[in-house]
C-alpha cells in the first residue's frame, strides 16, 4: 500500500490520551499512531488541555492543540461550541489525503472550504439526529454498527452508498484473560465501566444485584468510570443516588474514578467474575468499546437488548442479553446475571468465544480495515483488510 497523508481532527470536549478522555479519542489515537507505524503520515488535531502542550509529536504522530471547550448540559449550546472549534480546526487544515473527523461542522464545513484536506470520512459514533444531511459531500460515512449504519441509510437514503462499517478496536495486547482462575470461594464480582450516568442504567443494575443478594450473598459490585458532567458523566447526585440506592438494599459496592491506564483497567476487569453493561440509551449508543475490553479479557458480557451490540455479541455464544424494556427491568437483568453467577463453567465457555472474537478486532485487523478503505477512496491499490471489521 502506497503511503498516504492522514488528518484525523478529533472533537471539541474531549483531549487525546493520557489525560482524561472518551473512547473515541483513545481509539482514533490509537488508531493514528498504528496508521504511522505503517509508513503514513499522520496528524491529530483535538482539544487543549491543561499540562498538554499545543504541539506535540509522539512515535511519528503531529498533534496539534486548540480551544479549551468543555461539555455541558446543554446539547444545543454544545452544538454551537462545536461550530466555534470546527471553524478554529478549519484553519489549521493541512494538506491531505484524507482527513477523518467526528467533529458535529467540520465534515460540512471542509469539503467545501478546504477541499485540499482530503477526501472527508466521517466517523459516526452515535445514532443520528436529523444532521446527515450536512454530510452529503463527505467521501465517506463510516459507522461503528450495523446498527448505526442502518439509522443513516433510514434517515438519509440518499447516503446510503458512502456508508460502511468498521467496528470500533481494543487493545488486545493489553487486554487479555487472567492468569488466576475466577470465581473462587463465595464473593461474584459483577464489573462495569463507562461512564456513570442515568442512561447506562447503573441503577438498573444495583436493583438486580439486590435481587440476586437475597439467595446469592456473595454478589458485589463494582461501577468505574467517570461521573463529571464535562466528562460526560451524570454528575455527583446520580452517584450518591446510586450509593444511598446500594446502601439501603444491602448490596456492596464500589464506586471508581475511570481508570486511564489501559493495563491497571485491564487488571480490573481481570479480578471481576461477572461483566455487566445495562444501558438504557437506545438512541445514545453506536458500538460500546468498553463491553468489548471485557470480552477480551474473557468476560462474557451482559449487556441489553440494543442492536448496536449485535455485531460483536451473540446472546448465549459470547454473552447473555436482556430485555431492557418494560415494567420487570430489574428481575429480567437479575435472571441474565444469575445465568453467569450460577454456573462457572457456562461463564468460561462463553468467556472463551468473547475473547476469541476480540482478537478479530483488535488494532492491527481494523487499522488494516481502515487503510484499505482510504485506499480505494483514493483510487489505489489496497492490501488486506475486511471492510466490516467483524
Amino acid at each position: 500500500m502506497s503511503p498516504m497523508s492522514i488528518t484525523i481532527a478529533t472533537g471539541p470536549f474531549y483531549p487525546t490520551p493520557p489525560a482524561p478522555t472518551g473512547a473515541v479519542q483513545r481509539v482514533w489515537t490509537d488508531l493514528a499512531l498504528e496508521f504511522a507505524r505503517r509508513g503514513h503520515t499522520v496528524s491529530i488535531l483535538a482539544c487543549r488541555y491543561p499540562g498538554q502542550s499545543s504541539r506535540e509529536q509522539r512515535d511519528g504522530v503531529l498533534i496539534r492543540r486548540r480551544t479549551g471547550l468543555r461539555q455541558g448540559k446543554n446539547i444545543y449550546v454544545d452544538i454551537l461550541k462545536d461550530g466555534v472549534y470546527s471553524g478554529v480546526v478549519l484553519g489549521m487544515l493541512p494538506r491531505a489525503d484524507i482527513l477523518v473527523t467526528n467533529a458535529f461542522w467540520l465534515p460540512a464545513m471542509a469539503p467545501l472550504l478546504r477541499p485540499s484536506a482530503g477526501k472527508v470520512v466521517v466517523c459516526i459514533n452515535r445514532v443520528p439526529k436529523g444532521q446527515m444531511f450536512l454530510y452529503k459531500r463527505a467521501a465517506r460515512l463510516h459507522a461503528v454498527s450495523t446498527a448505526i449504519a442502518d439509522a443513516v441509510a433510514k434517515e438519509s437514503p440518499g447516503l446510503a452508498h458512502k456508508l460502511k462499517v468498521i467496528t470500533n478496536p481494543v487493545d488486545v495486547a493489553v487486554f487479555t484473560p487472567p492468569t488466576h482462575p475466577r470465581f473462587q470461594g463465595t464473593d461474584r464480582l459483577i464489573v462495569f465501566t463507562g461512564r456513570i450516568h442515568p442512561e447506562k442504567g447503573l441503577h438498573v443494575l444495583v436493583d438486580a444485584a439486590a435481587i440476586l443478594r437475597r439467595t446469592r450473598p456473595g454478589v458485589r459490585l463494582r461501577l468505574i468510570g467517570a461521573s463529571r458532567i464535562d466528562q460526560g458523566g451524570g454528575g455527583p447526585e446520580y452517584v450518591e443516588r446510586l450509593v444511598k440506592q446500594a446502601a439501603a438494599s444491602g448490596v456492596p459496592m464500589e464506586v471508581s474514578e475511570p481508570i486511564f491506564d489501559r493495563a491497571k483497567l485491564a487488571a480490573a476487569l481481570q479480578a471481576g467474575d461477572v461483566y455487566c453493561y445495562p444501558t438504557l440509551a437506545e438512541q445514545g449508543e453506536a458500538s460500546p468499546v468498553a463491553p468489548v475490553e471485557a470480552m477480551a479479557t474473557g468476560l462474557a458480557p451482559v449487556v441489553s437488548d440494543i442492536p448496536q451490540f449485535r455485531d460483536n455479541i451473540t446472546h448465549g455464544k459470547s454473552g447473555v442479553v436482556f430485555d431492557h424494556r418494560g415494567e420487570n427491568v430489574a428481575q429480567n437483568l437479575a435472571s441474565a446475571l444469575a445465568m453467569l453467577v450460577d454456573d462457572p463453567k457456562l461463564a468460561g465457555t462463553m468467556g472463551a468465544q468473547a475473547a476469541a472474537h476480540a482478537q478479530r478486532v483488535g488494532y492491527g485487523p481494523i487499522a488494516e480495515a481502515f487503510l484499505a478503505d482510504f485506499a480505494d477512496l483514493l483510487g489505489r491499490p489496497a492490501s488486506g483488510g475486511k471492510a466490516s471489521g467483524t
